[in-house]
């Protein structure tokens, strides 16, 4: 933060949670609209937001998020938006987007799934695939016996990543009203048994009738 415009005129003045340094606090009998950066530097590409406090402290979230830079060619100072309003105070990045040539359709973080009201969480580990593999092949200059030179071979991704003994998933929950997060750490165990043994399709027929043999 490189200022506070404070214009706070309760006969009665409240605490608030942020306190900005001395130097920068900035106290008017009215509202001001306007700010000069005298630290700017040529070269230089500062993003601007600002966010607004009432007499409570409560804070808003930050509004437009612009990036300024100087052309010296043109003698003209360029901006362009970085990102929407609304971004929590503690993730300024959380609506950033990447920009992709001419488009800016990616979203920088993954969707987030947001909820409200509730008290509990239940949570499902339901994988596609246990084992995922990828073909590739050993190069000659491996150190392997000459008949297993250039055969193709299996390497286990680790697609799941499964330890009893270690959190190995995170779910990261934020309070947007509180400006508040909290890591839960997962564990993943394999509670799986060992293959069942290969078994006639008559096995399993309680009165040994089955199309094991086809049909006429």
């Amino acid at each position: 933060m490189i200022a506070e415009y404070d214009f706070d005129d309760s006969m009665i003045r409240s605490t608030v949670p942020e306190i900005a340094q001395s130097e920068n606090i900035k106290r008017f009998d009215s509202p001001r609209v306007s700010y000069l950066d005298e630290e700017f530097e040529l070269g230089s590409r500062p993003i601007y937001t600002i966010a607004s406090v009432d007499a409570h402290g409560m804070t808003s979230n930050y509004g437009l998020q612009m990036s300024i830079s100087y052309d010296q060619r043109r003698n003209k100072a360029t901006s362009k938006m970085i990102s929407g309003p609304g971004a929590p105070k503690p993730y300024p990045n959380l609506l950033l987007e990447d920009r992709i040539g001419d488009r800016q359709d990616a979203d920088a973080f993954d969707d987030a799934i947001k909820v409200s009201n509730y008290e509990r969480m239940r949570i499902y580990f339901d994988p596609e695939y246990y084992k995922v593999y990828k073909d590739h092949k050993v190069q000659a200059g491996a150190v392997l016996e000459p008949a297993a030179a250039n055969v193709p071979t299996e390497k286990d991704l680790n697609f799941l990543r499964i330890d009893p003994d270690n959190d190995t998933y995170k779910i990261h929950m934020i309070n947007l009203d509180l400006q508040k997060d909290k890591i839960l750490n997962i564990r993943v165990a394999d509670k799986s048994g060992s293959p069942q043994q290969s078994a006639s399709p008559t096995s399993f027929s309680g009165n040994n009738l089955s199309f094991e043999f086809g049909v006429d």
